[in-house]
């Protein structure tokens, strides 16, 4: 949902932004029924989505990893310990660019990172706080999809315009 709405509500492609999806658990399967209702009834088309799980080889070519809860970032970062200065809960990244000045076109995105996430703690994401999470809404009603879908938007709309220079629809 996140990688849709970034792409749907950006001009990604026009900036040269690369967005990829993976996960966790599955691989190599279809969004799931209430992601596809959802993605129709906002406008957005998941039906060729194909679920892919996280790899090493994808996080060390990312910029950056966006997780959903704070253990999508720890099991990045057991993956690849160096992914650490580039890897946040999307909460966690909006959190610190509503307190950042926006990245400089010219500004080297590791630079950028390392200075909002200067004084981040691993231990900060040990547990599974709330307000560092968007809960998954596999298996729910039509309702939680839109509660995330909306924590998404809201994160988004704090980093899009911040970090990478983008407008955000």
């Amino acid at each position: 949902m996140a990688a849709a709405l970034l792409v749907a509500r950006t001009d990604s492609a026009e900036a040269g932004l690369e967005v990829a999806s993976a996960g966790l658990l599955y691989d190599d399967r279809p969004a799931s029924e209430g992601a596809r209702a959802w993605a129709q009834r906002v406008g957005l088309d998941l039906e060729s989505h194909r679920s892919r799980i996280i790899d090493r080889a994808g996080v060390a070519a990312a910029d950056l990893v966006l997780g959903m809860e704070p253990r999508h970032v720890r099991e990045v970062v057991a993956l690849d310990d160096t992914a650490w200065p580039r890897t946040f809960t999307l909460r966690e990244l909006a959190g610190r660019c509503q307190a950042a000045t926006p990245r400089e076109p010219e500004q080297e995105w590791h630079d950028w990172l390392a200075h909002i996430g200067r004084d981040r703690r691993r231990a900060d994401l040990l547990g599974d706080d709330p307000e560092l999470t968007i809960a998954d809404p596999y298996r729910a009603g039509p309702e939680v999809y839109d509660t995330t879908a909306a924590q998404i938007v809201a994160a988004l709309r704090s980093i899009v315009p911040t970090a990478m220079n983008l407008r955000f629809a």
